[in-house]
């Protein structure tokens, strides 16, 4: 039973203000949390997120604890927060389980407003799109031997940068189509197919997720 859309998207918002903040042990008691919430709604993609986090968590013990130059110490701080960014990674890869219509009717509970719930929810849908649009792109090119790259600036701008401007606009084009057949522009009360509405898990989740917040703030 997979949690509600509003219970992901507060953690992501928590896990947001309190990322650089939080004390390493309560940092890794949260990432543990949110894993363990990521393989309960069988998300494949999780292993490659906790691959990510162990190499960059280890990248910043090696810059950390060597040399005390400068250029070390800013690379350090800079796979600081690349390490931390696991948990927003993994609750964003979570959010992207549930359906837009799904997430927007959820996000519209918590009162917030429609023109930031909707770009909300064509970034988290249509960003995987793009990524793959590109690798796409880029697998097409090297079948056809094109030379792109920093030392091809045009070519790269000529083979890359049209073809997505192009996929970009015809995606708008099909979001406007979309949002305009599903009434858009309707001020009344929107009804939801889905059922949305907190349950058990969402709360114990929540509790857990504070708990690891408050004691975090009990041992500052």
């Amino acid at each position: 039973m997979n949690l509600d859309p509003r219970t992901v998207f507060i953690l992501m918002l928590m896990a947001s203000i309190a990322l650089a903040s939080l004390p390493t042990p309560f940092y890794f008691a949260a990432l543990t949390l949110v894993i363990c919430i990521a393989f309960w709604q069988k998300r494949p993609s999780t292993y490659r997120y906790i691959i990510y986090g162990v190499i960059t968590y280890s990248l910043h013990l090696l810059l950390i604890y060597s040399e005390s130059s400068v250029a070390f110490k800013f690379f350090g701080m800079l796979s600081f927060f690349l390490y931390r960014f696991t948990i927003i990674l993994i609750l964003v890869d979570l959010m992207r389980c549930y359906s837009t219509g799904h997430l927007v009717a959820a996000l519209l509970k918590l009162r917030i407003p429609i023109k930031v719930i909707i770009p909300l929810a064509i970034a988290l849908r249509y960003f995987p799109d793009f990524t793959e649009s590109l690798s796409n792109i880029r697998d097409s090119m090297k079948i056809r031997k094109f030379k792109f790259g920093w030392l091809h600036p045009y070519n790269s701008f000529r083979y890359l940068a049209i073809p997505l401007i192009h996929k970009a606009l015809n995606t708008a084009s099909d979001i406007a189509e979309s949002v305009t057949t599903k009434g858009i522009e309707y001020q009344g009360q929107r009804s939801c197919y889905h059922e949305v509405g907190f349950k058990i898990q969402d709360g114990l989740v929540l509790l857990a997720f504070i708990a690891i917040l408050l004691g975090a703030l009990c041992w500052n």
